[in-house]
């Protein structure tokens, strides 16, 4: 069944390769903040350093040169479960969203003991172009921008991967930037997550630094010596629920039972039923691309379903492989209910040099 449910979307992959690549080559070279379509939509997600019971984010436009631009637009943090919601209007590109200074949340290291209040913006980025996406604002994704050294999306998202590594954060499907460590966690990405939160914030408090100054520690330090403080810090504090293998943070539902797993399995899983599915993309070219319908196909329950599939990242290296000057890169992946959300950048090298990005979102619906 997975693989009778992800054939089809290969080809699609491939082909919006293909198209959005052609579609910039003739575009006079506008990168993915310049030259874009303007439309609207929301930004939605999870601030957690431990839960916030205040605080404000506001997003702002990332200008071509990879600097903060305008404002967007700000909304404040929901006390209840540190979430976010913002709304932006005539905008398409990249967003650098930010929690200001001066929230105030519970400590990961000391849960229940204090209140700690930001003193240095904690932020994260996304690429918009319409519709819903989710974002995580957490120390992390802050070390990643800091690391990044700018405002680029393969360059964030690379210094991502490597953070995520660090901690074992290593699921096909996990992402920094878009798995939300929720409150109330609902899947056993958002607990590796909010676990290895909790381990950054027990090394920060053993520095004895504040969370701002110790971002700025791990973005100095040297990457393997700092791996190997993280991994020894969480084979020492881990708990029931999670295992540490092979530098892999695997993590069951808190008071689940049972032994670990990896990102497939759990009970509840599988794909279900015969759905239609639509696919409908958008590239910050504004270039159209027409809208695939695929029928007689399972919807997946979980978003580790699916985002996390191995031939679709197989095919995705293939594609790359095929395609001499133009890469893919997965920047983003959510799902719940009936819809999801894939967010990508196509790096270009020849004939010209650009980057695109593009969000595909996928509705199911009942045949």
């Amino acid at each position: 069944m997975s693989i009778f449910k992800n054939r089809p979307l290969l080809g699609i992959f491939g082909s919006l390769l293909l198209a959005i690549g052609l579609a910039g080559c003739n575009d006079g070279g506008n990168s993915s903040t310049g030259g874009t379509t303007p439309t609207s939509g929301t930004v939605s997600g999870v601030a957690m350093a431990g839960p916030f019971a205040s605080g404000r984010v506001c997003a702002y436009q990332v200008t071509a040169a990879g600097a903060q631009g305008d404002q967007l637009a700000c909304a404040d943090l929901n006390p209840t479960d540190s979430s976010f919601s913002i709304a932006y209007q005539n905008y398409a590109g990249d967003v650098l969203l930010s929690l200001l200074s001066g929230a105030v949340y519970d400590d990961e290291a000391t849960p229940g003991v204090d209140t700690t209040t930001l003193t240095a913006p904690l932020r994260s980025f996304v690429t918009v172009n319409g519709g819903q996406i989710n974002v995580a604002i957490t120390p992390l994704t802050e070390a990643a921008i800091r690391l990044a050294g700018s405002l680029n999306a393969v360059a964030i998202q690379t210094a991502a991967q490597q953070l995520a590594s660090a901690y074992g954060l290593t699921g096909n499907s996990f992402s920094l930037l878009s798995t939300l460590p929720k409150a109330t966690v609902t899947d056993i990405l958002q607990e590796a997550y909010r676990q290895a939160l909790g381990f950054m914030s027990g090394l920060q408090a053993g520095s004895g630094l504040s969370l701002d100054a110790y971002i700025g520690n791990v973005v100095t330090a040297d990457p393997n010596g700092y791996s190997q403080q993280v991994q020894a810090y969480i084979n020492s504090h881990l708990p029931a629920h999670c295992t540490f293998n092979s530098a892999a943070l695997v993590c069951t539902m808190p008071g689940s039972g049972g032994g670990s797993g990896g990102g497939d399995s759990g009970g509840g899983s599988g794909t279900t039923g015969n759905y239609r599915l639509q696919v409908s993309v958008t590239t910050s070219l504004g270039t159209p691309v027409p809208a695939v319908t695929i029928e007689n196909i399972p919807k997946p329950n979980t978003q580790d379903e699916f985002c996390s599939n191995q031939q679709v990242l197989d095919q995705i290296q293939a594609v790359n492989a095929g395609n001499v000057g133009a890469t893919l890169s997965i920047t983003g992946c959510s799902f719940s209910g009936n819809s999801g959300s894939i967010s990508a950048v196509v790096n270009i090298t020849n004939p010209i040099v650009m980057s695109i990005s593009y969000t595909a979102l996928y509705n199911y619906t009942p045949m």
